[in-house]
């Protein structure tokens, strides 16, 4: 009772700590409900049992305090409370009657304290004689070497115990008074040694839950046999000892029905590993169980034959033998089949490659693929098409992460699969996805992620209609579906609720992808891929509540995106969630839009809705930020489309001025070009480039006012005396045109061109039109056809610009002489016979 003695005499400080903390007015929180009245005292760094907890409360919660001692009648109040937790409060004694008042306790939780032996005096219990769940694990019973069994004798109706497992501990002859007790935990444990004599004191109490997760090197066969009501039974984390020699320990249980056995972790070695052979499965083999597992033992190889020798064949339901280095011999994965009740295995990150196993996976990796003939009938290979049976009730298949040489995704076709709901593969490597897997037409759960999809059989999912989860992560989908361009991969998966297509490398999404869900879609995951837009018709999908777009580099919803968005979110059953985050947002004039949507949207957003953004300063800042700063943001872009406006008006007006410019400039050659042009589209006659006949000898242009000259001596003398062709306008233009094409048609159809010069002619607004048009043709034709005839004596400065440049290129006649004037029929003269000769030229 020294222990009892120093603490009494620390009494005194922990009572004047309680008047400190007292002092801080510290109370507990108290939660009611119907039935229950919890009082959470928890974290609260009280020293001592606080006295303002209710009489009725029912539950509570002490834990993480400094309450070293528990004085006597501390509960004496508090007679309804059925659970209390004390653990993790530096616990180091308890007084005999401290728990008096507390008969109606049921479960009382002292684990992580400083309790040893001592700290439980005899007695100490006796207020709580229908204690159900007691937790003792992690005090330090292992100081004194024995376990408080004395004290714990008097609790006839617990059920449940958890405590230290001691090394070279003995189990005193309390513990055959428990004789309800059904659940008996280790923890932690440092027991070394299980012999035949440790758990003898246990024989016939109706233990069925033992957890002995301790430090074993040697176990004696017989260990277990006092536990002959076992029904669960968990051996792990014992890393000096190898699996194949625990497995003895099982046999006292042979011909017994048990609900798990529970042997993974064992054998943490550095190097080195374990084999199982069918001796090891003959003890665990004769024990009908519903779940064995085997994980991270280390184990190498199960010999073939190890599954054909279970005699209860139909009762394993479980079967968990991951994250070993199992590279096999293929017999032992051919005898799954024969397990008719299994319904659920694990052979996930199995490592053969691991250096435990050097020089082991190298030579046998073929029998994986090429099996042996004594296994011929159960799987064959035929035109490229793998045929593996499965257990007739196999329900869910995990097979991630296992550590082989990639190869492309086989023809595989499962017989017996039809009960097959699960199949998980993610992140076993597979160099592409051009095989196609039949017989598991019932399979709701496709966990892909981690293929090489680059190469992909678009019809690898249409045997699996009944699909609802899909799962296929970093599998480079974005390069596989390109030539998807009727979104065949997903067509026909009506019943499909989830898709994860993250971190594929998506640029760009095809509309026609999702259309089969869009009465099943639930969640849509793409987040991580390299989108810069989002083109999907959500407002077609009637049921999808949750989108993860975040990780991408989209720099803005477009409006028509945000409005779907919210009459998705209207029409679904639940609220949408939107998941945005670590996108590369814009916060600038193009965003507007989206940075107030962001802020009124009903639609669920992470991160509240706030998300970095690169501001129009080229700084950036939160899309918060920006909304509180819209106005001036506004403002600015208000003044850019301004500005833009301004200079794009002006760039236009400026080209439109020197368009303007150069039209009037080039007046002249721009009408002549139109009225050619659309001549000849008006199915006029050849034109002259494209024959060298013409219809006329000269075209003859002048004014009204010479009218009796021309149809007189010039028309006598050219069209009778030397039968030469003229067109005259009065006379050959056709009624009907318009004047500006019967003279271009006049024009390209004279090999000459006359022009009667005078006053009148050069006034005359048509008249200049001709000169104009003459000009062009000759400059067009490169060849000298034009004829001036000077009828009035007129000086150089008042012809006309067009006329001077072209005056020197001309032949220039003049017939202002009163005789040739007059019109006699005397043609003798210079005059007439220049102009034939020009005429003729």
């Amino acid at each position: 009772m020294n222990i009892y003695n120093s603490v009494k005499c620390m009494y005194v400080l922990y009572i004047w700590n309680a008047c400190l903390t007292s002092c801080y007015t510290k109370h507990c929180i108290v939660k009611y409900s119907e039935n229950e009245v919890v009082c959470d005292c928890s974290n609260m760094d009280f020293h001592t049992v606080p006295r303002h907890i209710p009489t009725n409360t029912t539950i509570l919660d002490l834990s993480n305090n400094y309450i070293a001692l528990l004085h006597n009648e501390t509960f004496m109040r508090l007679t309804k409370l059925r659970t209390l937790f004390i653990h993790s409060s530096r616990l180091t004694y308890i007084d005999v009657n401290a728990l008096k008042g507390l008969e109606k306790l049921q479960s009382l939780d002292l684990s992580s304290n400083v309790l040893d032996v001592e700290s439980l005096p005899i007695g100490v219990f006796n207020s709580t004689p229908y204690l159900l769940y007691l937790q003792l694990s992690d005090n330090t019973f292992y100081n004194s070497g024995d376990y408080p069994d004395q004290s714990l004798s008097v609790l006839s109706n617990l059920r449940s115990l958890s405590i230290n497992g001691i090394r070279n501990g003995r189990f005193g002859e309390g513990f055959k008074y428990l004789k309800h007790l059904r659940m008996l935990h280790f923890n932690p444990c440092l027991i070394t040694h299980l012999t035949n004599e440790t758990f003898v004191v246990f024989d016939n109490l109706p233990i069925e839950d033992i957890d002995i997760s301790c430090a074993i090197r040697r176990v004696e066969y017989g260990t277990l046999a006092p536990f002959k009501s076992l029904n669960v039974l968990k051996i792990s984390h014992n890393s000096l000892i190898r699996l194949s020699d625990l497995i003895p320990i099982l046999m006292p249980f042979k011909d017994r029905n048990m609900s798990e056995i529970d042997l993974s972790y064992n054998y943490r070695a550095r190097t080195g590993s374990d084999i199982l052979t069918p001796k090891h499965f003959t003890i665990l083999d004769q024990i009908c169980v519903r779940s064995l597992i085997l994980a991270k033992n280390q184990i190498s190889i199960i010999r073939s034959g190890s599954f054909s020798a279970i005699k209860y064949k139909n009762c394993l339901e479980h079967l968990d033998i991951a994250r070993n280095n199992i590279y096999g011999d293929i017999g032992t994965g051919l005898e799954f089949f024969q397990l008719t009740g299994l319904k659920t295995i694990d052979v996930s990150e199995q490592d053969p490659l691991s250096p435990r196993n050097v020089g082991l996976f190298s030579s046998n990796v073929k029998s994986w693929i090429l099996p042996p003939q004594n296994v011929s009938k159960v799987f064959k290979r035929e035109n490229t098409i793998f045929t593996f049976p499965l257990p007739p009730n196999l329900e869910e298949i995990y097979a991630e992460r296992l550590v082989i040489h990639p190869s492309p995704l086989a023809n595989i076709n499962f017989t017996l699969g039809r009960k097959l709901r699960v199949f998980d593969l993610n992140w076993t490597p597979c160099s592409s996805c051009t095989g196609l897997i039949h017989g598991i037409e019932n399979l709701k759960i496709l966990k892909i992620s981690g293929f090489n999809c680059s190469l992909i059989d678009l019809s690898i999912l249409e045997s699996s209609k009944k699909l609802k989860i899909l799962e296929s992560r970093s599998a480079n989908l974005g390069y596989g579906l390109l030539e998807d361009k009727d979104g065949k991969i997903l067509n026909g998966l009506f019943k499909l609720q989830q898709i994860d297509f993250s971190a594929n490398q998506f640029k760009y999404l095809n509309p026609l992808m999702f259309r089969s869900q869009y009465k099943s879609l639930l969640k849509l995951i793409l987040s991580n891929n390299i989108l810069t837009e989002i083109n999907l018709n959500f407002s077609k999908f009637s049921k999808l509540n949750y989108i993860d777009l975040s990780g991408n580099r989209i720099r803005y919803l477009e409006r028509g995106t945000t409005k779907e968005l919210d009459m998705l979110n209207i029409k679904s059953t639940n609220e949408l969630e939107l998941l945005l985050q670590g996108n590369i947002f814009e916060c600038n004039c193009d965003s507007l839009h989206f940075i107030e949507w962001l802020h009124f949207t009903n639609v669920t957003l992470d991160n509240g809705g706030n998300y970095s953004c690169r501001y129009f300063d080229g700084s950036y800042k939160t899309t918060t930020f920006a909304f509180n700063n819209l106005h001036a943001l506004k403002t600015k872009c208000v003044s850019k489309v301004w500005l833009i406006f301004s200079v794009v008006f002006s760039v236009l007006l400026i080209m439109i001025i020197i368009a303007c410019a150069v039209a009037y400039k080039y007046k002249v050659t721009l009408q002549y070009w139109y009225l050619t042009i659309r001549r000849k589209y008006r199915h006029y006659s050849k034109l002259d480039g494209d024959s060298k006949e013409y219809r006329y000898s000269a075209f003859v242009a002048y004014h009204h006012a010479e009218y009796k000259w021309v149809c007189g001596p010039l028309s006598s003398f050219l069209e009778k005396e030397k039968e030469q062709s003229l067109c005259l306008h009065h006379r050959d233009f056709l009624p009907g045109n318009l004047i500006a094409d019967n003279i271009v048609e006049a024009v390209s159809q004279s090999r000459k061109i006359i022009l009667v010069i005078s006053e009148t002619f050069l006034e005359s607004s048509w008249c200049e039109f001709e000169l104009d048009m003459a000009r062009m043709q000759m400059f067009q034709e490169s060849r000298d056809m034009l004829i001036v005839v000077l009828v009035e004596n007129i000086p150089a400065k008042s012809m006309p610009k067009s006329l001077l440049r072209i005056w020197n290129k001309v032949t220039c006649l003049e017939a202002y002489d009163s005789e040739l004037l007059i019109g006699n029929d005397n043609f003798e003269h210079l005059f007439w016979k220049r102009l034939y000769e020009a005429v003729l030229v």
